[in-house]
């Protein structure tokens, strides 16, 4: 009887990496797009703001301690076409928690860009020794979010009632988290 080989996986289609001063105006025209604004609480900001930002964000590795919020582009490998954006929020360094967050322009939504770019923000934030909790909290009515969550690994632990306020109206999120002991993505 012959034994099926299992596949090879393959190698990402995106990378993460720090912002550089040309991505200012991809991620001012992002953050304006419907389709970010329609589930996330983005705060309008100047573009010097969002530089400032950034900027602050993008360097450095996940062991500094005196930061908190880490930002990457999600950069398609074969053109370097920037695609989005991940941010990693580390909410307690003593417990091990830290929140992911991520958008794609939403000409790249359905390619599985963000599933790319989210398993590997899940890999080096459990590269990072402290971190045991992974969380991530989306809108209700975002169903391609909580699915995407869901397809990599993260589980549904609650309904954080009228927890933001987007375009006016406070909204309903999901609380999901991905635990170290869940084992790697896709494993």
């Amino acid at each position: 009887m012959r034994r099926a080989v299992p596949a090879m996986p393959k190698p990402p289609r995106v990378r993460l990496r720090p912002f550089v001063s040309s991505d200012l105006e991809f991620l001012a025209r992002w953050r304006e797009e419907a389709t970010a604004r329609a589930h996330q609480p983005l705060r309008r900001l100047s573009r010097e703001e969002l530089r400032l930002e950034l900027e602050a964000g993008s360097a450095g590795p996940l062991s500094d301690r005196t930061r908190t919020r880490f930002q990457w582009v999600v950069e398609r490998r074969e053109d370097r076409v920037p695609l989005g954006w991940v941010t990693l929020t580390i909410r307690s360094r003593e417990h091990g928690i830290a929140e992911v967050g991520y958008t794609l322009s939403a000409e790249y939504h359905r390619q599985g860009y963000g599933s790319e770019a989210l398993g590997l923000l899940v890999e080096r934030a459990f590269g990072e020794p402290e971190i045991q909790r992974l969380e991530a909290v989306c809108s209700v009515d975002n169903e391609a979010s909580w699915r995407l969550l869901e397809r990599l690994g993260f589980r549904r632990e609650g309904r954080l009632r009228a927890y933001y306020v987007i375009n006016g109206a406070r909204v309903d999120h999901y609380l999901y988290a991905r635990l170290r002991a869940d084992g790697p993505v896709g494993g």
